[in-house]
């Protein structure tokens, strides 16, 4: 039928990934409000683990490169 892709194809498990990469704060943030945001994106991260949508590997990649901007 003629579904748009999005309905049409699932999800792949790594999908989840570019969304845990596009959560990065602006320059205007005071240092509280970055430490906040790169808490969050961590608890993210580990929701999507804790569902399975994202493997372990996938995981530490992620939490690594979130970690770096600390």
């Amino acid at each position: 039928p003629n579904l748009p892709r999005s309905v049409a194809q699932p999800i792949a498990k790594t999908a989840a990934t570019p969304v845990v990469e596009s959560a990065v704060g602006g320059a205007n943030q005071s240092p509280n409000t970055g430490e906040l945001d790169l808490t969050a994106r961590l608890q993210r991260l580990k929701s999507l683990k804790d569902a399975d949508l994202i493997s372990e590997d996938e995981f530490q990649a992620q939490r690594q490169r979130i970690l770096a901007e600390l």
